[in-house]
């Protein structure tokens, strides 16, 4: 549930949507939701310094 409320997310910022995938990964620190984008949409979901990504 988490992964489609992120994908749905990410997907409203970027121009390439129909390349966003969100993939669940379990660590044995926790869990981990792995986002991956067109290259040219990286910036968009990073953000200046970070912020769009940490605020994701």
């Amino acid at each position: 549930m988490l992964e489609e409320a992120l994908e749905h997310l990410v997907k409203g910022i970027v121009d390439h949507d129909e390349d966003v995938v969100v993939r669940r990964k379990e660590l044995r620190r926790g869990e981990l939701l792995e986002v991956r984008v067109h290259p040219d949409d990286l910036g968009r979901v990073i953000g200046r310094s970070g912020r769009t990504a940490s605020a994701l």
